[in-house]
């Protein structure tokens, strides 16, 4: 089991490289699998996402990018994060396939945001400045192994929580 942690802290060093980086661990509960997917229930998940615009600049220069054809993104996200997937033997899942999983819900199991009045869920750090790209479904691997690889503190105070205006 150690072998595998450390070969997947390996392989996850190259998410800022992408402009990405690990959200948080979940488990998938039986009620969350969508139909036909649960032998992934139970499993352990690590949520991977994108927070300010360093994505950006690797996906621009990206042949999906450049290449005129439609889901450009989503087409450049499933090409490295099904890149990462294999060399660890995982799974991976995506908000952008169907069926759709459900990916808010996994936010709010990986970090504890939750989210505002107007449905949206703000990072304590990059607010709105965000997005879920995938989901790391690990092969038989105990989520206590996992902290080393689950970087973001929990949201303890939510932006709401301390907004006097509440503008919305």
């Amino acid at each position: 089991m150690a072998g595998f942690q450390n070969e997947l802290i390996a392989a996850l060093e190259g998410l800022p490289i992408l402009g990405m980086r690990v959200f948080g661990k979940f488990i998938i509960a039986p009620a969350q699998c969508p139909a036909g997917q649960s032998n992934l229930s139970g499993k352990c998940g690590l949520l991977i996402g994108n927070v300010g615009g360093a994505m950006w600049t690797r996906f621009a220069k990206s042949q999906e990018y450049c290449d005129g054809q439609a889901h450009s993104m989503d087409r450049w996200t499933r090409r490295e994060l099904l890149t990462l997937a294999n060399s660890i033997e995982a799974d991976v899942i995506f908000p952008f396939d169907r069926p759709y999983w459900p990916f808010q819900q996994f936010l709010s199991d990986a970090t504890g945001m939750r989210q505002t009045p107007l449905g949206l869920y703000i990072h304590p750090e990059f607010g709105l400045w965000q997005g879920l790209r995938g989901a790391l479904i690990l092969p038989n691997v105990d989520s206590a192994l996992l902290e080393e690889v689950d970087p973001l503190n929990r949201a303890e105070i939510h932006p709401c929580d301390t907004c006097a205006e509440k503008y919305c």
